[in-house]
């Protein structure tokens, strides 16, 4: 896997660009004298490795102010990236978000905040300002974020992103037990689960692995399998 460093991400030519226009809209923390911006990073599957070329970067841009957390800024933003040659997909927090652990997400997301958090943390890679991955105190992540991250996971599958929905439904079935590293790659819950599952479920999931990183294909029909047998072994849990 070809794991991206800070060093390489900054060296992007469209994330250098769109960190210049922000540092110039808004000014980050420790270029800029008076900073809207404590911090950027990049996270998700294009930091472990585990992505196919046409993937979109995953960027988060945390404020010091809520008030400069709008849709306008946001669609400003997204709008200024949208020409870039990469895909940029432009998300945007408060750092009190990150200080305390409690962060919201929102739309279907906001029912496994604390398991995306992990997530972010696990993977994220700061590329300006602070670095406020290494300050956030996470605590256990709660037994009821096992139906809201499968909810995720058929976000997916509606997507048709089999793979991703098939590896994250399987990271929602161990939810309860993962800890930090278990998000840092989808192949640590790939090994967890070895030997766990009857052999045409564990076939799926590693098929699904392989799709991820364009080395195989995966069926609507397969995922639909793995994640109503997830959905069935979550309910019988409770």
């Amino acid at each position: 896997m070809n794991k991206l460093t800070k060093e390489k991400l900054i060296a992007d030519k469209n994330i250098a660009q769109l960190l210049s226009y922000l540092d110039a809209e808004f000014g980050i923390a420790r270029t800029s004298k008076n900073p809207k911006i404590a911090s950027v990073f990049v996270f998700g599957s294009k930091i472990s490795g585990e992505s196919l070329a046409e993937d979109d970067f995953d960027i988060e841009i945390v404020f010091y102010d809520q008030r400069h957390i709008t849709d306008s800024n946001l669609s400003k933003i997204r709008a200024f990236a949208k020409v870039f040659e990469k895909k940029l997909d432009i998300f945007v927090e408060h750092i009190n978000d990150y200080g305390d652990g409690t962060f919201k997400a929102s739309a279907n997301n906001r029912f496994a905040s604390k398991t995306l958090l992990f997530r972010e943390v696990a993977t994220g890679v700061t590329i300006a300002g602070e670095n406020v991955l290494d300050k956030i105190n996470l605590t256990r992540i709660p037994e009821e974020e096992q139906y809201g991250y499968l909810n995720t996971a058929f976000s997916y599958f509606y997507d048709k992103k089999y793979a991703k929905a098939i590896l994250v439904a399987a990271q929602a079935l161990e939810l309860t037990e993962l800890k930090l590293n278990d998000f840092k790659t989808y192949n640590a819950i790939v090994l967890r689960l070895k030997n766990k599952l009857q052999s045409n479920l564990q076939k799926i999931l590693e098929t699904a692995y392989l799709a991820k990183i364009g080395k195989s294909a995966i069926t609507e029909l397969e995922a639909e399998k793995f994640l109503k047998f997830v959905g069935g072994k979550i309910i019988s849990y409770t």
